[in-house]
């Protein structure tokens, strides 16, 4: 590369990140070394009431709720200024939000995977999981379920309670 490239590179802009991090059951034994990194670089964070705990003291946070313009919006104002992370209970890539983050921000996203509840219930069993079948409950009505047709986790919300998916 020639003096005149390596100085345009230099020029460049580089893009702030969006960091999704799966923060695995929510305390901080469960981090991964790279989910530790990208809080660290952080400043602005995004989560539930439980996963902001772990935003480093004085950072900016948002409260996931069901209205995810505001999240859209507290991310977007967040970019501008430098990284942002997201913080998701489990892992991202197992019903999170990171479908709805990556519509507006693809280019910007870094996800980070974190240790699913799947994968902690399964430890704590000390049985495999690869052949359960995974239903999320979050947000969604339990009144329409059917009985499974095989060995199957529900992914249960303050709403739709392990209690309330018995009766």
């Amino acid at each position: 590369m020639d003096s005149a490239a390596r100085m345009e590179d230099l020029g460049k802009e580089e893009k702030h990140k969006l960091y999704i991090v799966g923060v695995g059951p929510g305390t901080p034994d469960f981090l991964t070394g790279e989910a530790r990194r990208a809080i660290s670089r952080c400043r602005r964070f995004a989560g539930g009431w439980r996963q902001l705990k772990l935003a480093p003291v004085g950072a900016e946070t948002c409260v996931i709720g069901s209205d995810l313009n505001k999240v859209r919006q507290f991310v977007e104002g967040g970019l501008d200024n430098g990284d942002v992370c997201v913080l998701a209970s489990g892992d991202p890539g197992c019903y999170s939000i990171l479908p709805f983050l990556r519509k507006h921000f693809n280019d910007s996203i870094r996800v980070v995977p974190g240790l699913s509840s799947v994968q902690l219930l399964s430890a704590r069993l000390g049985e495999p999981w690869q052949g359960w079948r995974l239903e999320s409950l979050h947000g969604r009505s339990s009144n329409k379920l059917t009985p499974p047709e095989a060995d199957t986790v529900y992914l249960c919300d303050d709403k739709n309670t392990p209690q309330a998916l018995a009766r």
